[in-house]
C-alpha cells in the first residue's frame, strides 16, 4: 500500500512537471509588436478546448465560442470587420490570442465566471519624468529699465534660445538663466502629450498627473498597444541617467597670446602632460583662427585630465576654475550652474503727491539690478550609446558705468556687455572634452605707493599711483559625461 502510494505521488510530481505554466508572449499584428505577460483568465480556463470554423465578425465569433466553453461570453463594443476564423480542438488561450491580434477585443475573466471580451482598455504607466520638468528661462538681457533711461547694453553672438525641455522670456539688465522644477507646462510635455492624444485619437480618454508621474489611457485596444509601446520607446530615450561633470575655467592671458590661444599648441601641450598612455583627439575647425567655437574641442581619456588641462593652459596664462557642479541627471534633462553677482544700482525717483490738491510730494528710489557673471544652461542625450551635450552660455560683463541727470538729480547706470555661445558636441561615455567658449576682455585696476602713506585721506595720492589695464580673458568647458550603469 505503502510502495502504491509512493508511485502514485511520483506520477502526480511528474505531471505537474510535464504541465508547463503559461507564460508566453505574442505579437501583435498592429503597427508595433507588443508583450504580454500573462493571460487574464486562470489556467483551467484557457486549457478549454475550442472548434471553429467560418468566415465571421466579433458578435458571430462570440454567439460561436459560448456554447463550447463553461463561461457566459460578454460582448463589449461591436465591429463590423469580419475575419475566417480556422481552429479545431485549439485551446481556448489561442484563440483569444487571435481575437485580440484580428478583431481588437481584450479577454477577461470575472470572478462570476463571465468571459468578457472588450475592445475598449484602460492603461494605466507610470512615468520617470517627474525629473524633466524642470523650465529653464534664459535671456540675454534688457536694453532699457523702467524709467525710460537707456544704459549702454551691448549684445554679440546669436539669440540665446533655452533648450527643448525649457522656455525663454525677457529679463533684466544683462542676461541670466534659472530653472524652476516645479513647472510642467515645458515644450516636452506638450509635444508628449499631444503625441499621445493624436494616437488615442477621439472618443478616448487621457489624463496625466504630474504630482504623481502617472499617465492613464482608455480608449480602443489597439490604440492603446501602439501608446504603450510609444511610451516604452520616449521611456527609454529619457530613462538613461547621466553623471556629468561640469567645470567653467577661466584663462586671463599673458602678453604673447592677447589675440587668443593657439588650439594647435594647446593641443601639442596637452598630448605632453596626458603622456603617450592616453588618447587625445582634436576638432579644429576654426583653425588657423584663434577664433572660439563651441565645434573648437580636445577629446582626452579621463582620470588625471583634468590637472593636464589645467597644466596646459598655464602656459597661456593665470588659470581660474570659476565654479563646477557634479549631477546626476536624466538624458534630456535640462539644468543650469551659474556664477553671477547681482549689482544693484539706483536707476531713478518716483515722485508720488500726498495730501489734498498736491500739497505734497514723497520722493521714492527706484532700485534697479544688473547681473554680471557666468550662466551655463547644459543638457545632456544618450542616442545609442553616444552622449550629444547641448551647451549655452551667457557672460555678463560691467565694462564702464554711465551718470545722467533726471528731475534735478544724478543716476549712475552700469554698462553691461553681454554675450552668448550655443553648440552641441558628442562626447564618448566616459571621457572628456574641453570645449572653447567665449573670448572677453576685462578691466584691472593695479595700484602702487608707498604702504600707510598711501591710505592717507586726500594727500594719498602724493604717495601712490596705478594703472588701468585691459585683460584679455578666455573662458573654456571641461564636460565629462558618463552613462550611469543601471
Amino acid at each position: 500500500m505503502k510502495r502504491i502510494f509512493l508511485n502514485l505521488l511520483f506520477t502526480i510530481l511528474a505531471l505537474m512537471v510535464a504541465i508547463p505554466a503559461y507564460a508566453g508572449t505574442v505579437t501583435i499584428i498592429s503597427p508595433v509588436p507588443t508583450k504580454f505577460i500573462k493571460p487574464a483568465i486562470p489556467k483551467a480556463v484557457a486549457n478549454q478546448r475550442v472548434t471553429i470554423k467560418g468566415f465571421v465578425n466579433i458578435g458571430q465569433l462570440a454567439f460561436l465560442l459560448e456554447p463550447q466553453v463553461s463561461q457566459t461570453v460578454e460582448l463589449i463594443g461591436t465591429g463590423k470587420s469580419k475575419a475566417f476564423i480556422d481552429f479545431d480542438n485549439a485551446r481556448l488561450i489561442k484563440v483569444l490570442r487571435y481575437i485580440k491580434d484580428v478583431y481588437g477585443f481584450n479577454y477577461k475573466c470575472s470572478r462570476t465566471g463571465i468571459l468578457k471580451l472588450s475592445n475598449i482598455e484602460t492603461a494605466v504607466f507610470h512615468l520617470p519624468f517627474t525629473p524633466l520638468t524642470n523650465n529653464v528661462t534664459a535671456s540675454l538681457g534688457s536694453s532699457s529699465n523702467g524709467m525710460g533711461a537707456s544704459p549702454n547694453t551691448t549684445t554679440s553672438s546669436t539669440s540665446l534660445t533655452a533648450s527643448s525641455l525649457g522656455s525663454s522670456s525677457s529679463g533684466s539688465l544683462g542676461g541670466y538663466a534659472s530653472e524652476n522644477v516645479s513647472n510642467i507646462s515645458t515644450p516636452f510635455f506638450t509635444k508628449f502629450l499631444k503625441q499621445v492624444k493624436t494616437i488615442m485619437g477621439k472618443n478616448s480618454y487621457v489624463m496625466f498627473s504630474a504630482r504623481y508621474g502617472t499617465l492613464i489611457l482608455k480608449g480602443k485596444v489597439k490604440k492603446v498597444e501602439v501608446a504603450r509601446e510609444y511610451i516604452k520607446n520616449i521611456k527609454n530615450k529619457i530613462g538613461k541617467v547621466i553623471f556629468v561633470k561640469l567645470k567653467i575655467i577661466n584663462v586671463q592671458l599673458s602678453n604673447g597670446y592677447s589675440y587668443g590661444i593657439n588650439w594647435n599648441n594647446l593641443y601639442t601641450d596637452m598630448g605632453h602632460y596626458l603622456g603617450e598612455a592616453s588618447s587625445l583627439s582634436v576638432n579644429l575647425s576654426n583653425t588657423p583662427t584663434n577664433s572660439l567655437s563651441g565645434s573648437d574641442n580636445i577629446t582626452f581619456n579621463n582620470g588625471t585630465g583634468t590637472q593636464a588641462v589645467i597644466n596646459a593652459l598655464n602656459n597661456f596664462g593665470k588659470v581660474n576654475i570659476v565654479n563646477q557642479a557634479k549631477l546626476e541627471l536624466l538624458s534630456g534633462q535640462t539644468r543650469t550652474l551659474n556664477n553671477i553677482t547681482t549689482i544693484p544700482y539706483l536707476e531713478g525717483n518716483q515722485i508720488t503727491s500726498v495730501g489734498a490738491l498736491g500739497s505734497s510730494a514723497q520722493s521714492t528710489p527706484q532700485i534697479g539690478e544688473a547681473t554680471s557673471g557666468i550662466n551655463v544652461v547644459y543638457t545632456p542625450i544618450v542616442s545609442k550609446n553616444k552622449i550629444y551635450v547641448s551647451v549655452q552660455l551667457i557672460l555678463n560683463t560691467i565694462n564702464s558705468y554711465t551718470t545722467y541727470s533726471s528731475g534735478g538729480s544724478t543716476f549712475t547706470l552700469p554698462n553691461v556687455s553681454t554675450q552668448s555661445a550655443s553648440f552641441t558636441i558628442s562626447v564618448p561615455n566616459g571621457k572628456s572634452a574641453l570645449v572653447g567658449a567665449l573670448q572677453y576682455k576685462s578691466n584691472s585696476n593695479n595700484k602702487e605707493g608707498i604702504p600707510i602713506l598711501d591710505d592717507i585721506p586726500i594727500l594719498g595720492y602724493l604717495f601712490s599711483g596705478g594703472s588701468n589695464e585691459i585683460e584679455n580673458n578666455e573662458l573654456f568647458l571641461l564636460i565629462t559625461p558618463v552613462i550611469v550603469k543601471e
